[in-house]
């Protein structure tokens, strides 16, 4: 009988004690982005995917990271990807504007591409000075160009993707320090 029970606990623990093994990391009060403590760096942050549109089967979804602790001289990444009806595997550059400043990107290093039911989606990443991601996050009316030798598509977040980016201003951005 008592060997019965020690089995239901072994099992018990093994099945709840390892089902939540994840970094530790803190919400913040937002469902748009996470912190996580990595010591002396001070904080990461992690920027869910933000939605921008050219039509409505030219799409794309922006992440950012990022590390802060005192002063804006790290880099952000970002990573991005496209849902589209082309096979993109290759991006001269990436231009990324608000009212207030404008970043291209010319090493963009595409990650992997996968066939989807509607098209294709491709995975791409670059870095960009913090400075210049907290300026960008000054204005949320941004415009995204993705630049081809033979090719030029323009992006503007949606609406949902817009009320976003004015909630991370004043809950990240705004306390970033030069």
């Amino acid at each position: 009988m008592f060997r019965r029970y020690l089995v239901i606990g072994v099992v018990l623990l093994l099945t709840f004690g390892c089902s939540g093994i994840k970094p530790t990391s803190s919400k913040a009060n937002s469902k748009f982005y996470e912190t996580f403590y990595v010591g002396d760096d001070g904080l990461q942050y992690f920027i869910k995917p933000l939605k921008f549109t050219a039509s409505k089967s030219e799409q794309i979804f922006m992440d950012f990271t990022f590390r802060y602790k005192r002063g804006v001289n790290s880099m952000a990444t970002i990573n991005f990807t496209q849902f589209s009806q082309v096979n993109l595997q290759q991006i001269d550059s990436i231009e990324l504007k608000s009212l207030s400043k404008s970043v291209l990107a010319k090493q963009v290093s595409h990650m992997f591409t996968e066939k989807e039911k509607d098209g294709v989606s491709s995975r791409f990443t670059f870095q960009i000075p913090l400075r210049d991601l907290k300026a960008l996050f000054s204005d949320a009316n941004w415009s995204v160009a993705i630049l081809g030798e033979t090719f030029e598509q323009n992006y503007t977040p949606e609406d949902k993707s817009q009320k976003i980016m004015k909630g991370l201003k004043s809950q990240i951005f705004d306390l970033i320090q030069e």
